[in-house]
């Protein structure tokens, strides 16, 4: 994947019926992320997590794979190009493919 463009959406703008896609999402910052993640799972969506404590990504992927499954996490930090780029290497590597991202940094990753 040489090139990967990104979009700035509002998490309410988002149509939540999407089903069964990959989806990144850096940056569990507060509980309507993690109310957003989970309906994402819930429609059947593979979800890799990126987030810089540990903690609270275990504890979201005990919640989601409790109820829904699909979920893995990757301690990410959303400033470090050399981060986002393993986490979107190891999205490919256990699920094939990526379809959705949503994160907040200005990493460029056209490079």
């Amino acid at each position: 994947m040489d090139k990967l463009q990104s979009y700035c959406l509002s998490f309410e703008m988002v149509t939540l019926n999407i089903e069964n896609k990959v989806i990144i999402i850096v940056g569990i910052h507060d509980k309507s992320i993690e109310n957003f993640v989970k309906t994402l799972a819930k429609n059947g969506n593979r979800i890799v997590l990126g987030d810089t404590s540990l903690e609270k990504l275990k504890k979201l992927q005990r919640e989601i794979a409790k109820e829904y499954g699909n979920v893995i996490f990757r301690i990410t930090d959303s400033s470090s190009e050399k981060d986002i780029r393993n986490l979107q290497k190891y999205a490919v590597y256990e699920f094939g493919k990526i379809d959705l991202w949503f994160y907040g940094s200005n990493i460029d990753l056209s490079k």
